[in-house]
């Protein structure tokens, strides 16, 4: 057992290899941001990809620290489990909710976008039911 002497904080840029690949894979090699750190949770790290959860054994590496207000390069991390880092409650509670609505915010954007743009299209072509439209 490791002992426990590198913390986790919110803000921290973390590596760590997606749960379906092998780790090793270029391919599967995943970078995310902390959010909010509850060590008695389901899911103990809320990242800034809202559908990544990882479990305590995963084996993630601190790859930037955010220290003063910056996020500074963390030379010499190696990849470990979560539940070998130093962990405190703290962060963003609402954090993931947060992040779920702002991603649902940026694709109704994405979809009203790309539906004016087809509306202009067929206005164009002199066909547009607009009202059969959603």
């Amino acid at each position: 057992m490791q002992e426990r002497t590198e913390r986790l904080k919110p803000g921290d840029r973390i590596q760590f290899y997606k749960q379906q690949c092998v780790a090793g894979d270029p391919s599967g090699l995943m970078e995310a941001t902390i959010l909010n750190i509850d060590p008695k949770a389901d899911h103990i790290l809320t990242l800034d990809d809202t559908f990544t959860n990882l479990e305590p054994h995963h084996q993630v590496k601190r790859i930037q620290r955010y220290e003063r207000g910056k996020l500074v390069n963390n030379d010499g991390g190696q990849f470990r489990p979560i539940s070998t880092y130093m962990l405190k409650k703290e962060g963003n509670p609402n954090a993931s909710k947060e992040v779920r609505a702002a991603e649902k915010a940026r694709v109704d954007e994405i979809i009203k976008r790309n539906k004016d743009q087809m509306v202009m299209k067929m206005k164009k072509d002199g066909f547009c039911p607009e009202d059969m439209l959603r």
